[in-house]
């Protein structure tokens, strides 16, 4: 009898083992001249949708994992991302500690669920955050609180 019970706990942990499959749905968004790669995975006993930006290996966040994990911004149709090095100056010394980037925006507009694909749209950051950038625009900076140093993607 303690046989059966072991054969039929073992046949049902295989199938349950067995049933937890990956559906992976994957697309591509084009932004400028970038591309991102976007991921849903649907799990097969809830059937809920949890879409993950795979980004190069984009570390954990701390965000819901539905949601954008870094910094993001779009300047002249292009995409920007956080270095991740902020700097807690007060704004006035900005000209200092970078003195060839000045203000040519703030933010408009904040998209946390998806990436940015607008002008001047950001993820994780204030509306209204003064944006500065070299003479190229290479590089930017956000204010919003702290410098975040962003770059292009």
């Amino acid at each position: 009898m303690k046989r059966k019970i072991i054969c039929v706990i073992l046949g049902l942990s295989i199938m349950n083992l067995c049933a937890c499959g990956d559906n992976d749905k994957s697309e591509s968004k084009d932004i400028g001249n970038n591309k991102l790669e976007v991921s849903a995975t649907t799990t097969s006993e809830t059937e809920e949708d949890y879409t993950t930006i795979s980004n190069q290996g984009q570390k954990p966040t701390g965000y819901d994992s539905n949601t954008v994990q870094q910094i993001y911004i779009v300047y002249n149709q292009k995409l920007y991302v956080s270095k991740d090095n902020n700097k807690y100056v007060d704004e006035s010394d900005i000209a200092s500690i970078y003195p060839d980037f000045k203000v040519v925006a703030q933010v408009k507009k904040i998209s946390n669920e998806e990436i940015p694909d607008e002008d001047l749209e950001a993820s994780r950051v204030n509306e209204g955050a003064n944006v500065y950038a070299n003479n190229d625009a290479s590089e930017l900076l956000i204010y919003d609180g702290c410098v975040i140093e962003m770059e292009l993607k």
